[in-house]
């Protein structure tokens, strides 16, 4: 009797540190989009791309710029203000680069930079990012396009964003592959000499 009671606390305590250590480390599969359904918003669109494929979980729709143009952007509404931790773009073309800013708002007015990859060199199709900076609760989430290589447009098949909690939750790898803002790029010119 007592060996049958001490298996039964054996295995309830270890039922615990795995429940425990699911808790701990939530799978990213697991985490709830925030702008899955909601409204979206964009510059300019094509007829056949609108803002809303964006954010409609088909993986085969898109938003598309309606031209070429470098400075584009695209917005969601979340609902409500809550506070970020990442966000994920599957953008059109893979081994392209996009220069582009992500933005937050509470009210649609006032902008902050939430993650900026200006200086990227990153050429993925898929881009997920740390927005850890958001001190604030955002409401609305700006993607701004600043440059783009030569054949690319504006143009992404899915946005994905999750709160902070989320983030936190999630394993050291997995949280890895959100990455921080892009370094600013070196400039060549040379310095500037005081004048004679």
């Amino acid at each position: 009797m007592g060996v049958a009671r001490t298996r039964s606390a054996g295995f309830f305590a270890m039922a615990g540190i795995l429940c425990a250590a699911g808790v701990a480390w939530a799978a990213e599969g697991e985490m709830t989009n925030l702008a899955l359904h909601k409204t979206a918003t964009a510059s300019s669109s094509q007829d056949d791309n609108p803002p809303q494929n964006a954010v409609d979980g088909d993986p085969d729709s898109r938003w598309c710029n309606s031209d070429e143009s470098p400075d584009a952007w695209w917005e969601v509404d979340l609902g409500a203000p809550q506070l970020l931790g990442g966000c994920e773009i599957k953008w059109e073309h893979d081994g392209a680069v996009y220069k582009y800013v992500v933005e937050g708002s509470a009210d649609g007015k006032s902008w902050t930079l939430l993650n900026d990859q200006r200086g990227s060199k990153n050429d993925s199709e898929l881009q997920k990012l740390s927005l850890l900076t958001a001190k604030e609760p955002v409401r609305f989430l700006r993607i701004r396009t600043t440059e783009l290589q030569d054949g690319s447009w504006a143009s992404f098949y899915e946005v994905k964003v999750f709160d902070a909690a989320s983030i936190s939750k999630l394993g050291p790898d997995e949280a890895k592959a959100f990455a921080p803002s892009a370094p600013v790029m070196a400039t060549t010119a040379p310095a500037a000499t005081a004048p004679n």
